[in-house]
C-alpha cells in the first residue's frame, strides 16, 4: 500500500457515529478553508457562499421569527444570522451522519478520515491564531486609546470598551499575548510539534473565551468552536496527557496516524505542505505589516495636525466679558483637550465634559455638538507657536478663548512609564 493507516483496527458504534458527526459539522464549519488558496477558485465557492447565505436568511426568521436580523457586516460574531448558521450546520451535520451512518454501516474504523481531519482542523486553526496573533503583534486589534475614549468616566465605557482601553493602554503586553497566539498557531502547522500546539492554544483560547463571556466581547461563538477545536487536537493523545501530568506512568512515543510510502506521493505531500504554510503564515504576517504601516501613515497624519494636545485656557470671553480665571463657581472653561474626533472641556471646578468634533485644519476651522445635540458651535482659530486662540458661537453665546499648549499627550494612562523601583504602588 502506498499509505498505510496505523490506527486501532476496531471502534466501537459509539466511536463510529460520534466521529461521522464531527467530521461532518467541522469540515461544513472550516470551509471553504483552505480551498480560497487556489487560483481563482472564488469563481466556484463565491456563488456556493451566496447561496448558503439566502439559505441561512430565509430559515432565520422562521427560527426565531422578529429576533432575527438580516445580515449586515458589523464585525460582531454571535449575531442572529451567525445563530442561525450554527443551527443549519449542525443539522446539515446530524442528517450526513444518519445517511453516512447507513451507508457505510459495515465499516469498523476511519483512521485515515481521522488523520485527514486532524490535518485540516490544525492548519484552519493555525490560520486563525496566526492571523489574530499578527493583529496583535503589529497592534492593530487593540490600538491605542483616542482622546475621546479617555476624556470619559470609566463608568460610561461598556465592559467591551474598558477590555479595548485596557489592551490598547499598553501595546507591549498586546505584542505579548499575539506573541502567543503566534506560537501556537505555528506550532500547529507541523506534525512534530502539533500537539504541544494545540496544549498552548487550549490555554490561549481558554482565555480569550472567558473574556468575550465576561466582558461581553460578541465573538463568544466563534471563541467558543476555537477552544473546542483545540481540546479536539488533544483528544488522540489524551491517554498519553494522563500518563505524564496525572499517573506518573511512561507515556509511549507519538503514532504518526499516516505512513506515506511511495516516494512521489511524499514529494507531493511536501510541496503541498509548504505551499500552504507559507500562504498561511507569510500571509497573514504580511497583511498585518501593511495595515499597520497604514494606520501609522494616519496616525502620523493626525500628529502633525497643530489642533491636537491639550491647552491651558488663558482668556475667556463670553460675550464681551472677561471672566476670571480665579472663581470656580463660573462657566469658564480651565483647559481643552483635542484631537481624535473629540473637544473635552475642563471648566474651573473640574467638571468636564467630551463633545464630538470637526476640525478643519485648511480652513482653519473647528464644529463642536454633544452627544444628545443640545450643545453645538462653530469657531474659526489661529494658531500660533504654542498659543490657540479661537472665537464663534456656542449655542447663543459669543466665545473668544487664548490658551496656551501645555501637552501633546496629556493622558497619566499613557504617560506613566514603566518604573524598576516604586517605593509605594501608583494606583490611581
Amino acid at each position: 500500500m502506498d499509505i498505510e493507516q496505523n490506527s486501532l483496527p476496531y471502534w466501537n458504534l459509539p466511536q463510529r457515529i460520534v466521529f461521522r458527526f464531527l467530521f461532518a459539522y467541522l469540515v461544513l464549519y472550516i470551509l471553504p478553508f483552505p480551498l480560497y488558496y487556489i487560483p481563482f477558485s472564488w469563481y466556484v465557492l463565491g456563488p456556493l457562499h451566496q447561496l448558503f447565505a439566502q439559505l441561512v436568511e430565509a430559515t432565520g426568521p422562521l427560527l426565531i421569527g422578529k429576533y432575527y436580523t438580516p445580515f449586515h457586516n458589523t464585525g460582531a460574531g454571535d449575531t442572529s444570522f451567525t445563530y442561525t448558521m450554527i443551527f443549519i450546520l449542525l443539522l446539515l451535520a446530524t442528517v450526513v451522519t444518519l445517511v453516512w451512518s447507513f451507508l457505510d454501516r459495515k465499516r469498523l474504523a476511519y483512521g485515515k478520515l481521522a488523520a485527514g481531519l486532524n490535518i485540516l482542523v490544525r492548519y484552519y486553526l493555525g490560520y486563525v491564531l496566526l492571523n489574530y496573533g499578527f493583529s496583535k503583534v503589529f497592534p492593530l486589534q487593540f490600538p491605542t486609546p483616542f482622546p475621546g475614549r479617555l476624556s470619559e468616566t470609566i463608568g460610561e465605557a461598556s465592559p467591551m470598551g474598558l477590555l479595548w482601553t485596557f489592551m490598547g493602554a499598553s501595546p507591549g503586553y498586546v505584542m505579548f499575548t499575539g506573541a502567543g497566539e503566534v506560537l501556537a498557531g505555528t506550532l500547529l502547522l507541523f506534525r512534530r510539534t502539533r500537539l504541544l500546539g494545540a496544549i498552548v492554544a487550549a490555554f490561549i483560547m481558554s482565555h480569550v473565551f472567558a473574556l468575550n463571556i465576561f466582558y461581553d466581547v460578541p465573538v463568544k461563538l466563534g471563541s467558543l468552536h476555537f477552544l473546542l477545536m483545540s481540546l479536539f487536537l488533544m483528544a488522540p493523545d489524551a491517554k498519553r496527557l494522563a500518563n505524564l501530568f496525572l499517573l506518573n506512568k511512561p507515556v509511549d512515543p507519538e503514532t504518526p496516524g499516516l505512513t506515506i510510502n511511495d516516494r512521489r506521493l511524499r514529494w507531493l505531500r511536501i510541496g503541498l505542505k509548504v505551499g500552504l504554510i507559507y500562504f498561511i503564515f507569510f500571509n497573514t504576517m504580511v497583511y498585518a505589516w501593511e495595515q499597520k504601516q497604514e494606520n501609522n501613515n494616519i496616525e502620523r497624519e493626525v500628529a502633525n495636525r497643530t489642533t491636537a494636545g491639550e491647552f491651558e485656557v488663558l482668556h475667556f470671553i463670553v460675550n464681551g466679558d472677561t471672566l476670571s480665571g480665579v472663581n470656580t463657581e463660573t462657566r469658564r472653561w480651565r483647559s481643552v483637550r483635542l484631537g481624535g474626533g473629540v473637544m473635552a472641556i475642563t471648566y474651573m471646578d473640574g467638571m468636564m465634559i467630551p463633545w464630538h468634533c470637526s476640525i478643519q485644519n485648511g480652513a482653519k476651522k473647528i464644529k463642536v455638538f454633544s452627544k444628545d445635540l443640545t450643545t453645538s458651535g462653530d469657531f474659526s482659530f489661529e494658531k500660533q507657536d504654542d498659543q490657540l486662540s479661537f472665537q464663534g458661537i456656542l449655542n447663543q453665546d459669543s466665545i473668544r478663548i487664548v490658551s496656551k499648549r501645555v501637552s501633546e499627550n496629556p493622558f497619566l494612562l499613557l504617560s506613566r512609564k514603566f518604573q524598576w523601583i516604586s517605593e509605594e504602588p501608583f494606583n490611581r
